[in-house]
């Protein structure tokens, strides 16, 4: 049953500011760090500033070789079920592992051995996820969440406040990333609860997609393979799949983009000018009211079906 459903509010996805989630499962859907870095509204603000920091904060730990002190930070992040997002089915139990603290710190590891220019791109997150194989929408979603969970806390109680759903006082709920301190700090938080008691968390519709807006295979293939093809000329196989498996190596589709994007970085530069702009018919990210009903229906009925 839907969020507004449960607690008997009369409201729609098109009337409400957060994801009117189906709370008996889990929907495909993704907080993307793309989206929130077009916002400019208070909660995209501080979404904003604490993924700045703590981003800065491990890069900086990895750039002076405290590796220890680094790993340590990457401890917190777990797949918070509250949020009900992601591709789990109604009567399989989450794994709960979400962005484990393994491959995060492989993730900022990779960072590190890409060389300098590639370090500058990738210090945002939603640079981070298209260039480091293991990382995608579901894990940088999740690690996300927990970066910025005490602005995910407060926005549900201020939905909560203003249709008149109950909440409950979790003490010690979960771990946010504290911008102030510069580290990881508890967070209490008054939250709505289902039927079971568990504590249910509301995400805003502007910060979500079903999909990231940037992919490494559009940039493979409509950006990085023309320029080469045209650099070949009549040397140039007859197709760009085919240059693509003269070129790879042994490289994957992401450690190859990075590694070309940090000898050519005004490939990549053009390459997120354009995807902003909405240029060449590109995912434009953020789901309208429309699309985000159709997939909590879609999961809803799935669900049912299982």
């Amino acid at each position: 049953m839907q969020f507004t459903k449960i607690f008997n509010v009369a409201a729609t996805q098109k009337t409400v500011d957060f994801v009117n989630i189906e709370v008996g499962g889990d929907q495909p859907f993704y907080i993307d760090p793309s989206i929130i870095a077009g916002k400019n509204d208070k909660y995209a603000v501080r979404a904003k500033e604490s993924l700045k920091d703590f981003f800065e904060v491990v890069h900086g730990l990895y750039e002076s070789k405290y590796f220890d002190e680094a790993r340590g930070l990457l401890l917190f992040a777990s797949e918070n079920d509250a949020i009900h997002f992601g591709q789990t089915r109604k009567g399989k139990k989450s794994d709960g592992t979400g962005c484990s603290a393994t491959m995060l710190v492989e993730l900022f590891e990779k960072v590190h051995e890409k060389g300098r220019i590639a370090k500058r791109m990738l210090l945002e997150p939603y640079h981070s996820y298209l260039f480091i194989d293991g990382i995608a929408e579901d894990r940088m979603s999740d690690l996300i969440s927990n970066v910025i969970l005490d602005v995910l806390c407060d926005f549900t109680k201020e939905q909560c406040d203003l249709l008149g759903v109950p909440t409950q006082f979790f003490k010690n709920y979960r771990y946010y990333w504290n911008v102030d301190t510069h580290e990881w700090s508890s967070k209490s938080a008054f939250l709505p609860v289902d039927g079971e008691g568990n504590p249910i968390l509301l995400v805003p519709k502007n910060f979500i997609t079903n999909r990231f807006k940037l992919n490494v295979g559009t940039l493979i293939f409509q950006y990085i393979l023309p320029l080469e093809m045209d650099k070949l000329g009549d040397k140039a196989p007859s197709n760009k799949k085919d240059l693509w498996n003269e070129i790879r190596g042994e490289h994957s589709q992401k450690d190859f983009a990075a590694l070309y994007c940090s000898e050519y970085p005004e490939v990549y530069r053009e390459y997120c000018r354009r995807t902003d702009h909405r240029i060449q018919g590109r995912h434009p990210g953020e789901l309208t009211d429309l699309e985000i009903e159709a997939i909590v229906s879609f999961s809803q009925c799935e669900e049912e079906q299982a």
